[in-house]
């Protein structure tokens, strides 16, 4: 193994992921795919993998308005998950209040005790002064370790890492109360979003699999026109998973892979199929309205900068149903190191994935609780402290360069 296949050493590309994965799942802001009525309680959603029971939401869409009278945004509505019903629906625990159009841009996103964070307010690094809207998070480097595991060649690389969330208070009495405890519950989401994934998905690359996989099967279907980013590769981690199961520790080989092939090309790691048609298919099988304090939260540079990103998500989903929905599209078959064992469906959004950094230890050790000022602006605070270990490889002998050269 050469370590021109080891991924990057580097803890910037560290941060820009945790970043990332706190959009995804804090912000988790999702599109819905119908229509939803007034008195409704069931919404259909792009995908539901990031929402579970108890989760608190917003459901909006391009008709909430600021309301420069009251201060506030009105128009969009305060929800609880009551329940995931499959990878598409999600049901509420009371009906909908007024209607959310496909043709307003409806959406929902996660909103944690009525409080939303937005992927803007999610920063590179602490900060003095810091432009957001209510609830903001710092994702701050604070130290990278190196270590011998084997003293032939095997490294690993520890990064540690402050995780600030800062909560703005608006008032005294109740109102500081309410930011205290807003902060502590984006803290302890936090710590159960990465305590929950050790093996953590910070840089990720992932394909949707169009065609269903059987226990058994050594291959995946994938779009011919993102093949060449799937070619062979033994040094990485790589996944298959819906939104119920996961297999890892696979590669991806060569069609006719063996000892004494390995040096095959990429291009051998695949066969092409330009008229298979993708099984990609989609089943369709406690409101209280926002007090003035949460309302008064969404300002119209935050629900604007909401509104692109699901505009963003509408167009992706947009075309990629309309490119699944081809009974000629075009699909190539990807090779894996060994036999799948379960059975992973279309319709359950499963994918391949990849894993850039793959930390085989990562944990949240501590959390603390604070006031701070920014400014003239004193803010609820709570700091994470995070580490992640990787392995890296050495080959030796190495060339060295501290001699004379000629």
């Amino acid at each position: 193994m050469s370590t021109e296949n080891q991924p990057s050493s580097r803890i910037e590309p560290l941060v820009d992921g945790m970043r990332e994965l706190f959009k995804r799942n804090l912000v988790a802001g999702t599109i819905l795919l119908s229509d939803a009525s007034s008195t409704d309680t069931i919404l259909n959603i792009a995908n539901t993998l990031r929402f579970e029971k108890g989760d608190e939401i917003i459901v909006m869409d391009d008709t909430c308005v600021w309301n420069e009278d009251a201060n506030q945004r009105v128009g969009l509505e305060f929800h609880t998950v009551e329940e995931v019903t499959d990878v598409s629906h999600l049901r509420l625990k009371l009906p909908l209040q007024k209607s959310f159009l496909l043709s307003d841009n409806g959406r929902i996103q996660k909103a944690i005790r009525n409080v939303p964070l937005y992927p803007k307010d999610i920063y590179f690094g602490d900060r003095e002064a810091i432009t957001w809207d209510y609830v903001a998070i710092c994702v701050e480097p604070q130290a990278q370790l190196t270590e011998w595991l084997a003293l032939g060649g095997l490294l690993s690389n520890e990064y540690r890492m402050s995780l600030m969330v800062y909560v703005r208070m608006a008032g005294s009495g109740e109102m500081e109360e309410y930011a205290q405890r807003t902060c502590i519950a984006y803290a302890d989401a936090i710590e159960n979003l990465l305590n929950g994934n050790i093996h953590l998905d910070l840089t990720v690359d992932e394909i949707p699999i169009l065609v269903d996989v059987l226990p058994g099967d050594t291959s995946v279907w994938i779009d011919a026109d993102q093949a060449w980013n799937w070619g062979v590769d033994f040094c990485t981690q790589y996944e298959v998973q819906d939104n119920y199961k996961q297999e890892w520790d696979l590669a991806i080989i060569p069609e006719h892979y063996n000892s004494e092939t390995s040096s095959s090309s990429s291009s051998d790691s695949y066969r092409y199929s330009p008229q298979m048609s993708s099984s990609r298919t989609s089943d369709s099988s406690s409101f209280s309205s926002p007090s003035s304090y949460s309302s008064s939260l969404f300002s119209s540079s935050s629900l604007s900068s909401l509104s692109s990103t699901s505009s963003s998500l509408h167009s992706s989903t947009s075309s990629s149903s309309s490119r699944s929905s081809l009974h000629d599209l075009p699909m190539v078959q990807i090779f894996l190191n060994r036999p799948l064992e379960m059975h992973y469906r279309v319709k359950d959004k499963a994918v391949l994935r990849r894993k850039n950094r793959y930390m085989y230890d990562s944990r949240v050790t501590e959390i603390e609780y604070g006031l701070v000022q920014r400014k003239s602006v004193l803010l609820k605070a709570a700091k994470l402290s995070w580490f992640g270990k990787e392995t890296q490889v050495f080959q030796f002998p190495q060339v060295g360069k501290g001699g004379s050269a000629y």
